[in-house]
């Protein structure tokens, strides 16, 4: 997976090899970068149209694991994405669904979902933009 623009200071943990369960739900990949806050992105490879059911468990597996492995002290931005082929407008409209919303460390956080071929950092800048 390539990464431009992200963090000189960064881990992408590929959640396959992490030794977890293969009956596991889980996501592709945990991104952290390191800055002023430390970006915390679990994030879910989709070809085609994704069910967002599917989405959502596996993005809040990687909340889950994510929780385990980086240190409380840290200051923590978390962002679940998942990044498709195409997303189908139904399929948007419930990732916005509160009760699909991923919790980290008690902020609930909505999907963020992004097409293939988009920069990871257009989520961060996003949530910078916003001042939230």
């Amino acid at each position: 997976m390539g990464m431009k623009n992200v963090p000189d200071e960064h881990l992408l943990i590929d959640v396959d090899k992490a030794g977890l369960s293969e009956n596991q739900s889980k996501c592709d990949y945990i991104f952290i970068g390191c800055g002023e806050v430390t970006w915390v992105v679990a994030l879910e490879l989709k070809s085609g149209n994704p069910r967002t059911s599917t989405v959502v468990q596996q993005l809040r597996a990687g909340a889950e694991y994510a929780d385990c492995i980086v240190p409380e002290c840290a200051k923590v931005e978390f962002r679940p994405v998942v990044f498709s082929g195409k997303l189908h407008p139904a399929e948007r409209v419930k990732l916005r669904r509160k009760e699909n919303r991923v919790r980290f460390r008690g902020s609930n956080q909505y999907i963020v979902p992004r097409e293939c071929g988009d920069l990871l950092t257009s989520v961060l800048k996003r949530r910078m933009e916003e001042g939230q």
